[in-house]
């Protein structure tokens, strides 16, 4: 399953990000899709449309299933706002280890 998963983010045309394994990026205009490889594939982009074509590309490849907006991504919580403002917090886990 990781040697397909590479496969079609190198023939998508993603590109992995500097320092980070896990985090790969296809960008196409100013359009850009975020994909983060972790246990599962998480998908953040600037524009709806873009990320519905990111969706179908995968459901071709890997059955997928969309649980909608992401609240948290490796206990970091993520909040989305209208103007599609990412906010990334920890708050939650750093009251948990108080």
């Amino acid at each position: 399953m990781l040697a397909q998963t590479f496969s079609f983010l190198i023939k998508g045309e993603y590109h992995n990000i500097n320092n980070e394994p896990n985090i790969y990026v296809r960008k196409v205009k100013s359009n850009f899709v975020i994909m983060g490889v972790y246990v599962d594939l998480s998908l953040i982009s600037n524009s709806k449309s873009y990320l519905i074509i990111a969706k179908k590309e995968l459901a071709r490849v890997f059955p997928i299933t969309n649980l909608g907006s992401m609240p948290y991504f490796l206990g970091i919580q993520v909040k989305i706002d209208k103007i599609i403002l990412v906010s990334l917090s920890q708050s939650r886990y750093i009251t948990s280890i108080l």
